[in-house]
């Protein structure tokens, strides 16, 4: 699994934030994207559309998750690569 690639456990989707460059172990740092009617804050949950479906970056419910349960979904969402960034950075240090 690389870094922005779109995942899911069989109930949702989420997105790996992990960096390629760390060792990798039986989990992966992912944060997942919800769909659906959602308040989103700006900044901090941004909106991200995959295949025509729009989703909220979520990084209050990050964590990491084991690799044997996740698959891949063959989508990689690196165009969006700032505003993960800058969604964790809000999440880490404010506004």
């Amino acid at each position: 699994m690389k870094q922005f690639d779109v995942v899911t456990d069989g109930a949702g989707l989420g997105v790996v934030i992990e960096a390629e460059t760390i060792p990798p172990v039986r989990t992966v740092v992912a944060v997942p994207l919800i769909g659906g009617d959602f308040p989103p804050v700006r900044f901090l949950n941004p909106a991200i559309e995959i295949e025509g479906d729009h989703y909220f970056l979520d990084p209050r419910t990050a964590g990491a998750m084991r690799r044997d349960t996740l698959r891949a979904t063959g989508q990689n969402i690196v165009d969006n690569r700032d505003d993960i960034i800058r969604a964790m950075d809000v999440m880490i240090g404010g506004f």
